[in-house]
C-alpha cells in the first residue's frame, strides 16, 4: 500500500485530502473541515465557546503546567510556531511574542 503526505498548509485548507479521498488515494494530513483549527478565525472563536476554552492568552500562559506553544491564526508557511521552552525562554517571553503577533 502506497500513503501519500500533505505537509504544506495552503494544499489541506484547499481540500486536497478530502479529494485524494474521493479518488481513493490513502493520503495523511487534515481534511478541509478539520484543517479550520488552523485556518479560520471564527471557527476557533465558536470551538473556544463550545467547549469553554478560556480566550485569554496571558492567563492561560502563567495557568499552565506544560510548555507553551503559541501560533498566530491563519497560514504561516510552517514559520511563525513558537515554544515555550525551545524559542521562548520565559512566560513573560511568551507574552511578549503573543502581543507581537496580535
Amino acid at each position: 500500500m502506497k500513503l501519500l503526505f500533505i505537509g504544506p498548509e495552503s494544499p489541506l485548507e484547499k481540500g486536497i485530502i478530502d479529494e485524494l479521498a474521493k479518488e481513493g488515494i490513502n493520503s495523511l494530513g487534515l481534511t478541509k473541515q478539520g484543517d479550520q483549527i488552523e485556518t479560520n478565525k471564527v471557527f476557533m472563536k465558536k470551538l473556544f465557546e463550545d467547549y469553554n476554552i478560556p480566550g485569554e492568552a496571558f492567563e492561560f500562559i502563567d495557568s499552565f503546567d506544560e510548555s507553551v506553544v503559541i501560533k498566530p491564526i491563519g497560514l504561516t508557511g510552517e514559520k511563525g510556531v513558537k515554544i515555550l521552552g525551545n524559542q521562548l525562554e520565559s512566560n513573560e517571553e511568551s507574552k511578549e511574542y503573543v502581543k507581537e503577533i496580535f
